[in-house]
């Protein structure tokens, strides 16, 4: 995996061919830039390992919410949120991303007073019907305590997880990542991006030559892969 993705993954052969494409814009100098960079390039099939990192949080919190419904035998609506942590982390922001878009509200990233994880989640706080709140908090040993209403607090596993550990998830899926792509989508302001053609036209670049603005001078367009529509 390379330690900086191009801007425009059309420049990399491999990202032509391929069915599934994994970044990470963690890597990158500035994370919430590169984060908008994908998501102005995005084809269905793309995929970041920022948010893969989110995925403790997302079970844990779906968890959460299916417990509050199942105690009052009828859904959960949330009404808002926050998460603390670090602003800046793609993880995060993704995070909030996909709340917003599933919950239909408003979920902001705060920075905390407290160092996260890779994640840069440190914990969230979700504001429900009925006047309820729930909240995750992480505790520093690799886990985190859930406390929700007219429950004791529970703890739950919530490591940062090796390199290897997150490729492998992605891998385990061929398809495309449409809840990643609606996260995507509020994250970054983007617009359509699962309704985006999966297929990518490579464009080909002489890499002697100096950058031409922010990226490679493109040369010429290739073929498409054979058999590609």
């Amino acid at each position: 995996m390379a330690r900086r993705s191009p801007d425009r993954l059309a420049t990399d052969a491999l990202a032509v061919f391929a069915h599934r494409r994994i970044t990470d814009t963690s890597l990158a100098d500035d994370p919430l830039a590169a984060l908008k960079t994908r998501a102005e390039d995005y084809a269905p099939g793309d995929t970041d390992l920022a948010w893969t990192r989110s995925t403790p949080w997302r079970t844990t919190l779906a968890s959460t919410l299916d417990s509050v419904s199942g105690r009052r035998n009828e859904p959960v609506h949330v009404h808002g949120g926050r998460i603390e942590g670090d602003s800046t982390n793609p993880t995060a922001q993704l995070l909030a991303g996909w709340l917003s878009s599933r919950c239909g509200c408003p979920i902001t990233v705060e920075d905390g007073g407290r160092k996260p994880g890779s994640s840069g989640v440190d914990s969230v706080a979700l504001q429900l019907d009925q006047d309820e709140e729930v909240q995750i908090r992480a505790d520093r040993k690799g886990g985190a305590v859930i406390t929700q209403p007219y429950r004791p607090d529970a703890g739950v596993a919530l490591p940062d997880r090796p390199l290897g550990d997150l490729l492998s998830e992605e891998l385990r899926r061929l398809d495309r990542d449409e809840p990643y792509s609606e996260a995507l989508e509020t994250a970054t302001g983007a617009t359509g991006l699962a309704a985006r053609s999966p297929d990518r036209e490579h464009v080909w670049f002489d890499p002697a030559d100096p950058p031409d603005g922010d990226g490679p001078r493109p040369r010429k367009r290739a073929a498409k892969p054979a058999g590609d529509s």
